[in-house]
C-alpha cells in the first residue's frame, strides 16, 4: 500500500528534524523542504531545496502531497501565503501550522484563561509575535479551501530546544521585572513535537492551545533552573529591550518582550484535551528540570549547544 506524503517546511531547522523523528515512516512518506539540507541525512525520505516561492505548487503536485506541516522560522508572511495558495490549488488535504500562545499578547486586562476564541490584539509587542499573528490570520482566511490546524504552543523548554525562554534562562542571572511575578505556561520540547505529529496523524482541524499544567510563577521557573534572578525596574526593561531590538544585538538580556515578563499569559487547554485529544506527558516542572539537567552546555549559547547535540546524535548514528 502506498504511503501518503507529508511535506515539512523548514526541515533543516530544529523543529523540522524533531517532527520528522516523530512521524511514523510506516504510515507516512516524508518530503522535506528548506533552503539547506538537514544535518541528519535520513531526516526525510526526499529533500527538496526551495524557499517556498514559485516552485512550491509544482513540488506539491509532483510529490502528491496529502498533508503539509508548516514550521515558519524567519520566513515572511508572503512565503506562507504562496504556500497556502499552492496547497489549495494542489488539493492538499491538511495544513498544520506551529504557532505560539504569545499571539494573545500579555496584558493586565487579559482573562485568567485565554480560550482559542479570544480575539487577537491588533498590535503585537515584537516582530516575531507579529509574524506569528499575521501567519495565523492568513491561515484563517484559507479555512474554506483547506483543513488548517494551528497549534498555539506555550513557552517551550527542554534539553536541546532554542527558544526565547531558553535564551532567558541560559543567562547567569535571568532578568525579572521588579515587583512582577507572572504565571507562565510551559511545554516540554518532546511534547511540542508530539503535538505536531498528533495533529498530522489525526488529520486535525482548528486552533488549539498546547501547554502543560499547571502554570508556574516566573520566579519558580527561574529557581527550578538553578538561577538567581536579576530584578530590573520595568521602565528600564522596556528601554533596554528597545535598544536591543533596534541594534539587532545577538546577546539579549530580554529575548522575551518585557510585556511577557510583566503580565500573566495563561491559555485555556480544555479544547486541547477534549477535542484535540492530546495530553502532554511532561509537567511544567519536568520541562524546567530537563533544561536544568544540562548544565554542562551552559558555557555555550543555546544555538551552539543545540548544534553540538545534533552533531553528537549524528556520531552515535554512525557507530
Amino acid at each position: 500500500m502506498n504511503r501518503p506524503t507529508l511535506l515539512i517546511t523548514g526541515i533543516a531547522g530544529y523543529w523540522g528534524e524533531k517532527l520528522a523523528q516523530r512521524i511514523s515512516r510506516d504510515e507516512w512518506r516524508v518530503v522535506g523542504v528548506d533552503t539547506r539540507a538537514p544535518d541528519l541525512p535520513d531526516t526525510a525520505d526526499t529533500f527538496i531545496k526551495s524557499d517556498l516561492t514559485a516552485d512550491i505548487a509544482d513540488i506539491l503536485r509532483a510529490e502528491q502531497v496529502s498533508a503539509v506541516c508548516h514550521l515558519p522560522r524567519r520566513s515572511d508572511v508572503s512565503a506562507t501565503a504562496n504556500l497556502l495558495s499552492a496547497c489549495a490549488a494542489a488539493g492538499v488535504e491538511q495544513v498544520v501550522i506551529k504557532s505560539s500562545t504569545r499571539v494573545y499578547g500579555a496584558s493586565a486586562a487579559a482573562p485568567a484563561h485565554l480560550p482559542e476564541t479570544h480575539p487577537l490584539p491588533r498590535s503585537a509587542p515584537d516582530t516575531a509575535t507579529k509574524r506569528l499573528r499575521d501567519t495565523e490570520l492568513l491561515a484563517d482566511s484559507f479555512r474554506g479551501a483547506l483543513k488548517v490546524a494551528i497549534l498555539r504552543m506555550a513557552y517551550i523548554l527542554g534539553a536541546t530546544a532554542t527558544t526565547p525562554l531558553v535564551k532567558l534562562l541560559s543567562q547567569r542571572t535571568p532578568v525579572k521585572l521588579m515587583g512582577f511575578d507572572p504565571l507562565v505556561q510551559l511545554l516540554h520540547e518532546d511534547d511540542a513535537a508530539d503535538a505536531l505529529a498528533h495533529a498530522v496523524a489525526t488529520a486535525a482541524g482548528g486552533t488549539f492551545n498546547i501547554a502543560a499544567v499547571p502554570p508556574l510563577p516566573l520566579s519558580r521557573v527561574i529557581a527550578l533552573a538553578g538561577k538567581i534572578p536579576l530584578p530590573v525596574p520595568h521602565p528600564v526593561a522596556y528601554l533596554r529591550h528597545r535598544v536591543e531590538t533596534t541594534n539587532g544585538l545577538s546577546r539579549q538580556k530580554f529575548p522575551l518582550h518585557p510585556d511577557f515578563l510583566r503580565f500573566r499569559l495563561v491559555a485555556d487547554t480544555g479544547k486541547m484535551e477534549d477535542e484535540f485529544g492530546f495530553f502532554p506527558e511532561h509537567s511544567a516542572e519536568e520541562s524546567v528540570q530537563a533544561f536544568a539537567a544540562h548544565d554542562y552546555f551552559r558555557h555555550l549559547s543555546p544555538d551552539q549547544a543545540a548544534r553540538v547535540k545534533r552533531i553528537k546524535q549524528m556520531q552515535r548514528m554512525g557507530e
